[in-house]
């Protein structure tokens, strides 16, 4: 690690805290490991080459086009026009009047509106490791992002704000071409995002969106709609944006009246109430080579080629068996094909380059929580999770993904304890933030959440440096 004193470094970085604390961010404190809305502060962004960022701005179109793909083949198969089994994947564990909700017919076509993949730049190129349909960091980048702007970097995006893209996006949610009045509703489950969540509805009333950041609590619902409670004015919520998961509907009040009002159009929800969106498991179909054709004619073979090229071979942890006869495809341990997931088990440490994750639909698939680094933990250990994750198959199914290291970059931050600039290696996660405006998809912003070299993981915490992006050679100093 390298430690600079540069008086105009230091200055940068502690006028972009200064601002973030907006968004709730506290400067880490050396003394505590764990720390909620903490990570180190960059003096400038992450500075990515041309052809990285030409590759992001061509995946959102692609990413969007298999959302639409992955939903045909998902009432396809509903419909029995494709096999049956896609939909009991990916309807396993789910309760049976969130799926027929997600079925009726102003809702069955809805896709997310708001895309984020994790992508990992690797020596081979990039590779997205899932997407995120209710992501955080919205308020963070955006925040974020003005504070850089403002220091003279111009950074990665179509010439639009996060805010001013998600105003967008909402507006094209109004039905009846009203002005939109949107209910950002947090869950307790999520509340470590409020701070940024309020600040993004005030910045969406600058672009004239009648915007509320609430709790579940907060919604008041009739038969004609859902209102504010304390409102000064009796005027209905058109819009309800839900920042929680599907598996945390149990604990938000009246959902079933929330579902109903939806189904009736007297409100729009964004992300859509559809837990088929909320599946790991569709990068396993998406691999599954019998599926190929349909891949290709739904998407192009040119879409098709782009996402082969980056989605990791990934694959559903089902316990069903398989003849002796059969192989599961593409699965190899130690160089020898695989029929069974027990021969994945007492595999040394080099030869289990997997990760296991949830695939949806429970607390533990989001935000790390549940993810299993195969070369990171005990061959016991390693064993126990993977029979765990086969075992949960019938109300938590897990998926099986390769693991491959992202490369290095250097990373720039301030150290609270030396009140300096330290560069350490980092391996990054980039999460570019798309909307879709109609037929439009944005790029509104790209964060790169950058950690040492020795986490597995990479996501949100306080050793990590989390900063937005530009274009190498694009920065002002």
């Amino acid at each position: 690690m390298q430690s600079s004193t540069d008086v105009h470094d230091v200055e940068r970085c502690r006028f972009v805290a200064e601002g973030l604390s907006d968004v709730g961010y506290r400067v880490p404190e050396p003394s505590v490991s764990r720390q909620g809305n903490s990570w180190r502060v960059s003096p400038r962004p992450l500075a990515l080459s041309g052809e990285q960022v030409a590759w992001l701005y061509a995946l959102g179109p692609k990413l969007h086009a298999f959302n639409v793909a992955s939903n045909e083949l998902y009432l396809e198969s509903v419909a029995g026009r494709q096999p049956p089994w896609i939909a009991r994947y990916l309807d396993q564990g789910k309760p049976g009047d969130l799926i027929r909700h997600s079925l009726t017919r102003h809702v069955r076509s809805a896709c997310p509106t708001v895309i984020r993949p994790d992508v990992i730049p690797t020596p081979d190129g990039m590779l997205i490791t899932e997407l995120d349909a209710v992501p955080g960091g919205m308020g963070v980048i955006a925040r974020s992002a003005e504070r850089y702007n403002a220091l003279g970097h111009a950074l990665i995006g179509d010439d639009v704000t996060v805010p001013g893209a998600f105003a967008a996006m909402i507006r094209a949610q109004s039905r009846d071409g009203s002005t939109p009045r949107l209910a950002i509703v947090v869950s307790d489950e999520s509340a470590a995002y409020r701070p940024e969540m309020a600040w993004l509805a005030e910045r969406l009333c600058g672009f004239g969106i009648d915007a509320h950041a609430v709790t579940p609590g907060d919604l008041s619902f009739c038969d004609d709609g859902v209102r504010l409670k304390g409102s000064r004015d009796d005027a209905n919520v058109n819009v309800v944006y839900r920042f929680f998961e599907l598996f945390d509907l149990p604990n938000i009040p009246s959902a079933d009246k929330l579902m109903l009002l939806n189904a009736a159009t007297r409100v729009a929800v964004v992300p859509p109430l559809r837990p088929v969106f909320e599946e790991k498991m569709w990068f396993a179909l998406f691999r599954h080579p019998l599926l190929t054709t349909y891949w290709r004619k739904a998407l192009g073979a040119d879409t098709c080629a782009f996402l082969q090229a980056c989605i990791p071979p990934t694959w559903i942890l089902d316990p069903e068996p398989i003849p002796p006869s059969a192989t599961i495809p593409g699965l190899l341990a130690g160089g020898t094909a695989v029929n069974s997931w027990t021969h994945l088990e007492n595999l040394g440490r080099s030869q289990r380059h997997f990760v296991i994750k949830p695939s949806g639909f429970s607390e533990r698939a989001w935000g790390s929580r549940g993810v299993v680094v195969g070369h990171d933990i005990s061959t016991p250990d390693w064993n126990a999770a993977l029979r765990q994750a086969v075992l949960d198959f019938g109300h938590t199914p897990h998926v099986l993904q390769e693991f491959r290291s992202g490369r290095q970059f250097e990373g720039h931050f301030f150290d609270v304890a030396s009140g300096s600039t330290r560069t350490i290696p980092c391996r990054v996660r980039l999460c570019p933030y798309y909307f879709v405006i109609g037929q439009q998809v944005k790029l509104a912003s790209v964060m790169a959440t950058m950690c040492p070299l020795d986490k597995k993981k990479i996501h949100g915490m306080p050793d990590a440096i989390i900063v937005p992006c530009n274009v190498d050679g694009k920065a002002v100093q």
